[in-house]
C-alpha cells in the first residue's frame, strides 16, 4: 500500500484515495492544490458556475443549457409555491378579462340606444362618441398593461433561472492527472444524489432557491453534503 503526505487530499471531499485525483487546474496551491476531477466537476455543476470560488480563476470547460424550455417551465411550476401564484393570477386575468368584455359590451350597447332615440342628428352624438371610446381606449391600455405585468411577474423569473441552471463539463490536461496518489483498496465513492433532488430543491418560498445551489456558496458549504464517502 503506498502511503502519501496527509497534507494530499481532495480540498472538496478531503480523500486521499480516487484515481481521478488531479493537481487543481486553478491557481491554488498548498493544501487547495488538488481536487478529484469527479468532486470539482460536481461542485462546478451545482453551483452553476465555470470559474474558482477562491482565485476566479476560470476553467477549461465547456458549458450547455441543462433543461430545454418545456422540461425548465414544467420543473418551475413543480413548485408548489410557484403554481399557487399562477394560479391566482390567472384567475385575476379571467376576471379582468370577463370584466373588460362587459364593459365594451355595455357601451356599445349605450352608443346604440343614445343615436336610436335622437330624432336629428345633433352635435350630441360625435361627442358622446368621442367620450365614451376615449373611455374605452383608457381602459384598454389598462388592461393590456396589467396583463403584461402579470405575466412578466412569471416570465422573467423563470428565464433568469432557466438561463443561470448549466451543466459545466470540464475539460482537463493528462499531465495533471495524478496517478500514484492512491491507497489501496476501491477508490472513494460520492453518494449520488436522488434523482429526485431537483423537485425537491424547488420546493422553497423564493424564486432565487430553485437553483440546485447558490452559486456563492463556498466549498466549506459543498464540503459536507458531499463529503459522505465509503472507503473499504
Amino acid at each position: 500500500m503506498n502511503r502519501m503526505d496527509s497534507s494530499v487530499s481532495c480540498r472538496i471531499c478531503k480523500s486521499f484515495s480516487g484515481n481521478d485525483l488531479i493537481k487543481s487546474p486553478c491557481r491554488c496551491k498548498g493544501s487547495m492544490g488538488y481536487v478529484h476531477f469527479s468532486c470539482l466537476e460536481r461542485w462546478l455543476n451545482q453551483a452553476c458556475r465555470d470559474s474558482c470560488e477562491l482565485c476566479q480563476y476560470r476553467f477549461n470547460a465547456v458549458q450547455s443549457r441543462r433543461y430545454s424550455l418545456l422540461r425548465s417551465w414544467y420543473i418551475w411550476i413543480s413548485n408548489s409555491t410557484h403554481r399557487t401564484y399562477l394560479c391566482y393570477d390567472l384567475l385575476i386575468a379571467l376576471i379582468l378579462t370577463a370584466l373588460m368584455l362587459a364593459i365594451v359590451f355595455i357601451c356599445l350597447v349605450g352608443i346604440g340606444i343614445f343615436v336610436s332615440q335622437e330624432d336629428k342628428p345633433s352635435l350630441k352624438e360625435p361627442i358622446v362618441r368621442g367620450i365614451i371610446m376615449f373611455f374605452l381606449l383608457i381602459l384598454m391600455s389598462s388592461y393590456m398593461t396589467t396583463l403584461y405585468l402579470i405575466l412578466q411577474d412569471h416570465i422573467k423569473p423563470w428565464y433568469n433561472w432557466w438561463r443561470s441552471c448549466i451543466s459545466v463539463k470540464l475539460i482537463i490536461s493528462p499531465d495533471l492527472v495524478q496517478p500514484c496518489l492512491q491507497v489501496q483498496g476501491p477508490p472513494a465513492t460520492i453518494q449520488e444524489i436522488p434523482s429526485k433532488e431537483m423537485l425537491s430543491l424547488v420546493q422553497s418560498d423564493s424564486c432565487q432557491s430553485v437553483c440546485p445551489v447558490n452559486p456563492d456558496k463556498t466549498f466549506t458549504d459543498i464540503i459536507k453534503p458531499i463529503s459522505e464517502i465509503k472507503v473499504a
